[in-house]
């Protein structure tokens, strides 16, 4: 007999495809830690603590979460998973302007990813 199974590895997550989320950050950490900063009013831009690669297709992707940044906290996004919108805005693939990934600090953001998938 030749079983077909599926080995899943340990402590990934298997959903579908189509199971797409939402989470709501509180933008606070520095863009580029030690890098530069944008002085408006006394603001500064932020982030939540993802740093994103940008795969073949154009897609943003969660490449490294930075520890103890909101990102990392709420355990909910990980390695892998594709970034599809911000605050509502679909992302468009290898579209000429991106829109932004960093806000003020002090307010929110909202992103939608597609979970990273085990093939």
């Amino acid at each position: 007999g030749n079983n077909a199974s599926v080995a899943v590895q340990p402590g990934r997550r298997e959903r579908p495809k189509s199971d797409f989320f939402t989470e709501t950050f509180s933008v606070n950490m520095p863009v580029q830690p030690g890098a530069y900063y944008v002085e408006q009013d006394t603001r500064r831009l932020g982030g939540v603590g993802i740093v994103f690669a940008v795969d073949d297709n154009g897609t943003m992707v969660v490449y490294r979460l930075v520890k103890d940044g909101p990102a990392y906290r709420s355990g909910k996004v990980r390695r892998g998973d594709q970034l599809k919108r911000i605050n509502g805005t679909i992302l468009q693939p290898n579209a000429k302007k991106k829109p932004a990934l960093s806000g003020w600090e002090g307010t929110a953001v909202k992103l939608g990813f597609t979970p990273f998938q085990v093939l």
